[in-house]
């Protein structure tokens, strides 16, 4: 056996496993709670470092080994991220941390099985994170938290889009197309959240909390959208239309809500819902709104749409 061999097969015996549960690597030396590399949140400290963490994770991501849960990102200096990577297999960043902004814009997540999931539960990035015209099968997001602004501008989403109880800073989902079931249930906005022209299957955004400007305009729901209970500061349902069900019970509203109206639209374009019945509680929610701030001409206008839709 050489030296090197030998000097290797020892440090091997002599080294501790990382003190994340479940990691089989060995300890980073730069780690001060006994971490590897990859789960060490001091592996942003240099460049090299840094560096070296995202080639790996690239390199891993088109060999089928995507299994990155509780890793710590750091900022990418190459600026890189997972931009146009094709998967090998649905990845898991479950419990992951971005450090800074990620880069995710034409990345490939749906893997090669085609139904896999790609798992993003509880990750947490604290900066920007791209996932414009990124494509998914089965996407979980459930519980992730967005510090910064969430773009996922022209993204597909080709099977179940679940983005139960995430909070965010800012939403970008303009042009994003929702194929199946499309859950932002109990999710959080902080900021505004911009959802213009995206195309959804069936939606629920049940309890959801929209505390900036809830853009809709151009959207459009193919099938039954529920929005029970949910919160809105301001939203604009200009030029969207409700295919199916459209469900408002109990939302409420502190400001504006807009929706079209009958005489609003040009003689080319269908009515916002299919059936009248399903726009009573959408035009008494914008009614409402309306009251509120004082727009009572607006509010009477939503309040005749309502008595329309009722009779």
């Amino acid at each position: 056996m050489s030296d090197d061999a030998s000097q290797r097969q020892r440090r091997r015996a002599t080294s501790a496993p990382c003190s994340t549960e479940g990691c089989r690597e060995d300890r980073w030396a730069g780690s001060a709670s006994g971490c590897c590399l990859y789960h060490a949140k001091e592996n942003g400290a240099d460049t090299e470092t840094a560096r070296r963490v995202w080639q790996l994770a690239r390199q891993r991501g088109r060999k089928a080994d995507a299994n990155f849960e509780g890793w710590h990102f750091p900022s990418d200096p190459a600026m890189k991220g997972f931009q146009k990577v094709v998967f090998a297999a649905a990845p898991n960043f479950d419990g992951a941390t971005f450090s800074g902004a990620v880069y995710l814009r034409d990345a490939d997540f749906s893997g090669t099985d085609g139904y896999d999931t790609c798992s993003f539960r509880k990750t947490h990035f604290k900066s920007w994170a791209y996932f414009d015209d990124a494509i998914f099968m089965q996407a979980d997001f459930i519980g992730a938290v967005f510090e910064g602004r969430a773009s996922f501008g022209n993204a597909r989403f080709h099977a179940g889009a679940q983005f139960y109880d995430c909070s965010f800073e800012q939403a970008d989902f303009s042009n994003a197309s929702f194929e199946e079931i499309a859950a932002f249930a109990d999710a959080s906005f902080s900021g505004d959240a911009s959802f213009d022209n995206a195309v959804f299957a069936d939606s629920s955004f049940v309890h959801a909390q929209f505390h900036g400007t809830a853009s809709f305009v151009g959207a459009r729901f193919t099938a039954d959208a529920s929005f029970t209970n949910s919160v809105f500061l301001s939203a604009v349902f200009s030029d969207a239309s409700f295919a199916a069900k459209a469900d408002f019970d109990g939302a409420r509203a502190a400001d504006k809500v807009a929706f079209d109206l009958a005489d609003e639209r040009h003689q080319d374009q269908a009515p916002p819902f299919a059936e009248h019945r399903h726009s009573q509680t959408a035009y008494r929610l914008a009614k409402q709104a309306a009251q509120d701030s004082g727009d009572y001409r607006r509010a009477g206008e939503y309040h005749y749409a309502e008595q329309c839709a009722i009779e």
